[in-house]
């Protein structure tokens, strides 16, 4: 009786320590970044893959519908790590941020019939579509003379945009490539215009401050320095080499160039 209690025991805390070995990450299908269709993929998951393998964790992936919902997980301590991240002082209060790759720009996108956006104030002519508890730039955020609609991704912000129920998506290049091949030919439809905006900013992983997994200041700088050395940037680049058709309407070079011009964490 004492063994099999001994054996069980041990069972018991083998199966805690198993547990607490899997980072738990929500995603929503968000392509390129997060690819849900069949096994996930997607620039997000490379460098996840690579963040598991630095600090000897297993990953777990949780199918979320949106952003939105993911972000909320975090907040609840639901799941350990988000990647793609924009550090903000709201979400400090339940996260931990470190950069890994700058962020890219900010596209306009509208109908092909429709009065090029060469400035921001040519926004106020229009019905703006942006996504939940995405973090623009303050301009967008707190402009009061834009009118601004909520939509729940970028993929039905298109079709919204075709049915004219808004005028203009904000969005960015590699994340409108990748929604354009699952959507059809709709390139006789819609027109990137020549306003753009920079936001000079890095994405980060969050680490939830409610995780059962225990983040020590150890692990932090192994991440950091990794983001020094770009091992996160190559796993993103590498991932795009391996997959071309996700960048079919744009030379995949050019976008690995300007991300490696973008990169700078010295």
């Amino acid at each position: 009786m004492n063994t099999l209690k001994v054996v069980c025991f041990v069972l018991f805390f083998s199966a805690m320590y198993a547990s607490a070995a899997t980072m738990k990450v929500c995603i929503d299908h968000y392509p390129p970044l997060q690819i849900l269709t069949g096994e996930p993929k997607g620039e997000s998951i490379a460098v996840l893959e690579v963040l598991a393998t630095l600090l000897g964790h297993d990953v777990e992936y949780i199918p979320g519908p949106n952003f939105a919902r993911c972000l909320r997980m975090l907040e609840l301590g639901q799941v350990d790590v988000l990647a793609g991240l924009v550090d903000d002082p709201a979400r400090r209060t339940f996260a931990h941020f470190v950069p890994y790759q700058e962020d890219d720009s900010y596209i306009f996108v509208s109908r092909i019939d429709t009065a090029d956006i060469v400035s921001f104030g040519d926004l106020e002519k229009h019905v703006v579509g942006i996504t939940k508890h995405t973090k623009y730039f303050k301009e967008l955020e707190f402009a009061q003379d834009i009118s601004k609609v909520i939509i729940k991704d970028i993929a039905t912000g298109l079709k919204m945009l075709l049915l004219k129920r808004i005028d203009v998506i904000v969005t960015s290049a590699p994340i409108l490539q990748s929604i354009q091949n699952e959507l059809g030919n709709i390139d006789d439809k819609i027109k990137v215009n020549p306003y753009s905006y920079n936001t000079s900013r890095q994405l980060c992983f969050g680490f939830s401050k409610n995780s059962k997994l225990i983040f020590t200041a150890d692990e932090m700088f192994k991440i950091k320095q990794a983001a020094q050395q770009q091992v996160f940037s190559k796993a993103i680049e590498q991932f795009i080499i391996a997959n071309p058709e996700l960048y079919s309407h744009v030379d995949s070079s050019l976008i690995m160039t300007n991300k490696a011009k973008q990169n700078n964490f010295d």
